[in-house]
């Protein structure tokens, strides 16, 4: 298998709201069920905000929001 990829990838940092571009509107980040299972192990702040962007689509499976 080949993989290209842009030589700024390794810098790349994703500013979501403050992007200009339109990329990724419309993806759909899943969560499968172990990684679900998973970030509801996690504690403190950090676990409380994967948990609060996880919501489930129109077939009730968890993805992020």
């Amino acid at each position: 298998m080949k993989i290209i990829t842009p030589d700024y990838y390794k810098n790349f940092v994703c500013i979501a709201g403050d992007c200009k571009h339109s990329c990724c509107i419309g993806w759909e980040i899943d969560v499968d069920s172990s990684s679900f299972e998973y970030y509801k192990t996690v504690g403190g702040d950090f676990g409380y905000r994967i948990i609060d962007n996880i919501t489930a689509d129109e077939n009730s499976l968890p993805i992020f929001k």
